[in-house]
């Protein structure tokens, strides 16, 4: 068993200290030293940060979170910044900052919500958190459905999609109504990824009044990619998804 408070208090207050450090390589090396003070294995970061957060008081533990969470913000506003200058981070970056995000999302913290709004565009971990946070998240992704970013719009439909999964759809099933409104208007987006998770939702709700505008995508939604399915054939994008989420909707029917 772990115990607790035994933490080294001066490393870690050094550690916090250098999370605000101006330059990446070191906010870099105080996170991974930080990881070391738990089990040190960098290959999966939950298992470290865990660690921690068991060996440290309770007190120091919310303080670590706290250090955590607003390092993953600094982070966020990094990323902003080359997205905005059109630069590009490498690999060792690229690396870091993703296992900034693992961190955080180890946490299931509701303070990390604005992070990781943040870090939306990142997908994966980041979409499963915020969905875990439902409902206090809906709003800012329905927000973030107007964004100009496609990406943007397509990971917070994916996120609302995840909220419709068992394991949260209590906590968002009073807002069916809203949900519903942001995937029939998500199929009508000009962007052939963001109709088709928003066809994905409408299967997900499982609505027998989505089926017109779901059999209108699935046989005519014209984006495609040229001679990139088997045998050469046009790869449609958004009608295969359209047409899964018919099959969801009929087969819901048969089972009522």
């Amino acid at each position: 068993m772990p115990v607790q408070g035994s933490l080294p208090s001066e490393a870690i207050n050094q550690y916090i200290a250098e999370f605000n450090s101006a330059g990446w390589e070191a906010r870099s090396r105080a996170f991974y030293e930080l990881l070391k003070l738990g089990s040190g294995d960098r290959s999966y970061v939950a298992r470290p940060v865990q660690d921690i957060m068991e060996r440290a008081s309770p007190a120091e533990a919310d303080r670590l979170k706290l250090a955590l969470i607003k390092l993953l913000e600094k982070e966020n506003e990094v990323v902003e910044g080359y997205k905005r200058t059109g630069g590009h981070f490498g690999e060792d970056y690229s690396n870091y900052y993703g296992d900034v995000i693992a961190a955080v999302t180890n946490l299931k913290d509701p303070r990390s919500m604005n992070a990781m709004l943040g870090a939306l565009d990142t997908g994966g971990m980041a979409i499963r958190t915020l969905a875990s946070f439902a409902p206090a998240s809906l709003n800012p992704l329905l927000e973030r459905l107007r964004d100009e970013d496609t990406t943007t719009r397509m990971f917070a439909l994916d996120a609302i999609c995840e909220m419709l999964e068992p394991v949260n759809y209590d906590r968002v099933k009073a807002r069916r109504p809203e949900i519903k409104q942001a995937f029939l208007r998500a199929v009508r987006d000009p962007d052939p990824n963001v109709r088709s998770v928003g066809a994905r939702g409408l299967g997900l709700l499982g609505d027998p009044d989505a089926i017109p505008v779901l059999k209108e995508l699935a046989e005519r939604d014209p984006a495609y990619l040229a001679g990139e399915a088997d045998g050469g054939k046009d790869l449609y994008i958004v009608r295969p998804e359209a047409k899964k989420a018919l099959t969801e909707i009929l087969a819901k029917q048969k089972a009522r």
